[in-house]
């Protein structure tokens, strides 16, 4: 997780540092991004410093739902403009960015898909949350330029193209596995594939099997995380971690039909 997202995990404080702006406190630089954030969601940030304390401050019981939220939502965004600081992710970030300008995507469009990238690798993962994973980062900012470019004919040639390297007898697996990956992930436009993309496409296709072919839904998605890798969708970083989702997910569902 990136440190200034854990840091303003907190509604507390989060709405101590906008609070304190309003009363004229200079900040911190490791404050500024919060406030940035902020400026740029009016809404949310009404939300936060609105909200009353926790246990310990000057209220009881926790802060509401709509500051909750605010907090997530700023929090990730202060991590994305401290992100654009950091040396090591400022031409992946560059680039990504102007992909998307390229495919018509405002500002805030992008903003919100790069800020996702932050909340994958803080909660996508059972990874430790203390430590922020820079190469998936990065690795994932790679990958926009080449989503940004796609089309349904595009898509559509990945389907087909799926579909003829399978060996014989796995054919319509491979297809039925791309297209409903695709139409979970894709369905509102290209995006980065995440956990839930490949488990509820998983859920989806292994209804489109009989009992005794379901495993034929695991690994076509498997081969399709492969697959997209070659085609520069997936870094090679978030095809191991997909798949390992893929792994364990499949040996949950095993564990619970051994002890039906």
């Amino acid at each position: 997780m990136h440190p200034i997202l854990a840091r303003y995990l907190s509604v507390d404080a989060a709405a101590d540092v906008l609070r304190r702006e309003d009363h004229g406190e200079v900040l911190r630089a490791e404050e500024r991004p919060l406030a940035e954030a902020a400026r740029a969601f009016p809404e949310h940030r009404a939300a936060l410093v609105g909200a009353r304390r926790g246990r310990g401050g000057e209220g009881p019981g926790p802060p509401d739902l709509d500051a909750q939220q605010a907090v997530v939502v700023l929090a990730a965004h202060a991590a994305l403009r401290a992100l654009a600081e950091d040396e090591g992710f400022q031409g992946p970030l560059a680039a990504a960015r102007a992909a998307l300008r390229a495919e018509g995507a405002g500002e805030a469009a992008a903003d919100q898909l790069l800020a996702s990238l932050l909340l994958e690798e803080a909660f996508g993962y059972e990874d430790d949350p203390d430590r922020f994973d820079r190469e998936f980062v990065r690795t994932s900012l790679e990958e926009i330029p080449e989503l940004a470019k796609l089309t349904r004919a595009r898509v559509d040639e990945l389907v087909g193209a799926f579909g003829a390297a399978a060996e014989a007898g796995w054919a319509t697996a491979h297809e039925l596995a791309a297209r409903t990956l695709f139409e979970t992930a894709w369905s509102e436009g290209p995006q980065a594939i995440n956990p839930e993309h490949v488990t509820d496409a998983l859920e989806t296709l292994g209804a489109k099997f009989p009992a005794s072919e379901r495993g034929r839904a695991g690994e076509s998605l498997r081969r399709m995380v492969k697959f997209l890798e070659g085609q520069r969708l997936v870094s090679p970083e978030r095809a191991r971690r997909l798949v390992g989702v893929l792994d364990a997910r499949e040996l949950d569902d095993e564990r619970g039909e051994l002890k039906q």
